[in-house]
């Protein structure tokens, strides 16, 4: 499936009857029929743009951009100033905005953590701890109010994520420390690497949190 891309540009069309997606089996869609597939638009994995790192911050010149990047290069306490300011954002909107999460999203929440945390080298000392399953509990708890929050917010401003924000969101990833400028990350496993379609609007819903996380960063500023 990869080679049909290779030697391809924007407006390039061509036939495929494989189309894999994230999440489902190859031959789920495969067993319908042929598909047209068109070159809309093409990131560069290894490449970084500077334009559109301004874009998606609204960046006027090079001064901003300094002052920008020393958000993730300046630290205290091992927390870089950008996950300072977003976890404040975060207080602030959430003092005024109290509700609760149905214990079953807690709960299936956690096990996507817990998923995630056996992976690590350090899982089993993090394990060990008292209250590794009360913290990740909490965890749980508190991303899915952020992710609430944040897509009530989406709606009512109606924000809309277009193509030009796709690319802007997937340039932060070009960089390991650029990726400290992104907090709402996708939910299939390694997707850096990954080299299956993901399926649009599972990923426009993070990059529309990322987006409006952004506008209210700036909004608050």
């Amino acid at each position: 499936f990869q080679n049909l891309f290779i030697g391809k540009k924007v407006g390039d069309s061509f036939i495929t009857n494989t189309l894999p997606l994230e999440g489902m089996q190859n031959d789920a869609l495969s067993a319908k029929g042929t598909f047209s597939l068109e070159v809309q638009s093409i990131s560069r994995g290894g490449h970084f743009s500077l334009d559109l790192f301004k874009s998606a911050f609204r960046l006027s010149g090079d001064k901003d951009v300094h002052e920008k990047l020393i958000e993730i290069f300046s630290y205290r306490n091992d927390i870089s100033q950008r996950r300072s300011i977003i976890e404040e954002a975060f207080r602030h909107l959430l003092s005024r905005s109290r509700f609760e999460i149905p214990r079953h999203l807690v709960l299936r929440r956690q096990e996507l953590l817990l998923l995630g945390v056996r992976k690590l080298p350090d899982y089993h000392v993090y394990k060990s701890q008292e209250n590794f399953i009360s913290q990740l509990s909490q965890l749980a708890e508190k991303q899915l109010k952020e992710e609430i929050l944040i897509d009530k917010i989406s709606q009512e401003e109606n924000i809309v994520v277009t193509s030009s924000d796709i690319r802007e969101y997937l340039n932060l990833f070009v960089h390991e420390r650029l990726r400290e400028f992104i907090y709402f990350r996708p939910i299939m496993e390694d997707f850096t690497n990954s080299s299956t379609p993901v399926r649009e609007e599972e990923f426009a819903e993070t990059v529309s949190r990322e987006k409006t996380l952004n506008s209210v960063i700036r909004a608050l500023s």
